[in-house]
């Protein structure tokens, strides 16, 4: 390997552990995310991201028969990274689910972790180490087993894409059938993140794959594999919470239909105007005959008005109480919802977290 190849490699590398272990710090030390399974998963991401690194440098130097050890604890960690990357992505769909669906959903995306950190396990017990003649360490992974686990990282990738699209064209569908505005640029901006980083997920695992089957390249495996590393963690673990202003959108319009709700009071109809009668002059004589005539129409006018009144009230009355019915079980998903979202929260918790102020890059509440 020529010299150039290897100082490229090591500053690659030394990159990748400095963006690994920032996001770890960030994920402790900054509680801007306020969902604790991402802010975990996003510490797990950088740690295992880093350790990885750490040990991959460490390649470069005369280990010896110590070097099965260390490539394959590598390997196993850069496999561990992955799954908290795919538990961060996973996370941000099930933040955003209905309640209906939070149970099935939750059981699904659980399963898929768990096969992604199989297929790790399993490429921990293919993966070769050798060494050159100078000592250093030799990684080859499998040529056949790299592509499985890395095609399976881009499905899941596409699976978050479709599905956090697919719930935000329903909202969308539901605000313009109640008549809301809707904020068609947060939406299409939500949808343009994610699409984006699809293809860039998808573009760095198929460069990843093309390098696990240039087995005669080595070189150019581990000279580039680093910039890929660091692609995941900036793409995952330094996404913008775009889920946050979904449900931020999503809490505002189920809160205005709730102080709706609180406002109406069904004994408080509003009153009816009552038609006022004409005003007859006091110097204008009329015969008995008319003001019998004019009295008996007045009262005949009064009876009409009363009914349309009635049944003015009743319709009212029943529209108000159906309104009020719909309402209380708009009152009652946003309970749900809200208590869901408050289990889900204290159920996981990153011991030890405290508040600091940092200038670290952060772009959690970039769309708010």
């Amino acid at each position: 390997m020529s010299s150039a190849i290897v100082v490229a490699t090591i500053a690659l590398q030394g990159a990748a552990v400095g963006v690994s272990f920032e996001l770890a710090l960030r994920s402790v030390f900054q509680v801007n995310d306020k969902v604790a399974q991402v802010r975990i998963g996003k510490f797990f991401l950088g740690f295992f991201m880093a350790i990885k690194s750490i040990l991959f440098l460490s390649f470069h130097s005369s280990q010896g028969s110590s070097c099965y050890v260390t490539g394959r604890l590598a390997d196993l960690f850069y496999h561990f990274a992955m799954t908290a990357g795919t538990h961060v992505l996973l996370t941000r769909v099930q933040s955003i689910v209905p309640v209906d669906w939070k149970r099935k959903s939750h059981i699904f995306h659980s399963t898929l972790i768990v096969v992604r950190c199989i297929f790790g396990l399993i490429d921990v017990g293919l993966v070769k180490i050798d060494n050159y003649p100078n000592g250093t360490c030799k990684y080859t992974d499998q040529e056949y087993w790299g592509p499985i686990y890395t095609l399976y990282d881009t499905l899941i990738d596409v699976y978050v894409t479709v599905v956090i699209s697919y719930i935000l064209l329903s909202h969308i569908r539901s605000l313009v059938s109640d008549r809301m505005q809707v904020n068609n640029n947060l939406y299409v901006s939500v949808i343009y993140h994610n699409v984006i980083r699809t293809l860039c997920l998808t573009i760095v695992n198929l460069i990843s794959t093309t390098l696990i089957v240039m087995r005669d390249r080595v070189e150019i495996i581990m000279l580039l594999w680093p910039i890929i590393n660091i692609a995941f963690v900036i793409l995952v673990g330094y996404d913008s919470d775009v889920t946050k202003s979904i449900r931020r959108l999503r809490q505002k319009y189920w809160s205005s239909l709730s102080v709706m709700a609180s406002t109406v009071d069904i004994g408080q109809i509003p009153s009816i105007s009552i038609p006022s009668n004409a005003k007859h002059s006091s110097s204008t004589s009329h015969s008995d005959i008319e003001l019998e005539l004019g009295a008996e129409n007045l009262h005949n006018n009064n009876n009409n008005n009363r009914a349309v009144r009635d049944n003015n009230f009743d319709l009212s009355l029943i529209q108000l109480e159906r309104w009020k019915s719909g309402l209380s079980s708009t009152e009652r998903q946003i309970q749900d919802q809200a208590g869901y979202d408050t289990r889900e929260d204290r159920r996981l918790s990153l011991p030890n977290l405290h508040r600091h102020a940092s200038g670290s890059y952060d772009t959690d509440n970039t769309l708010t």
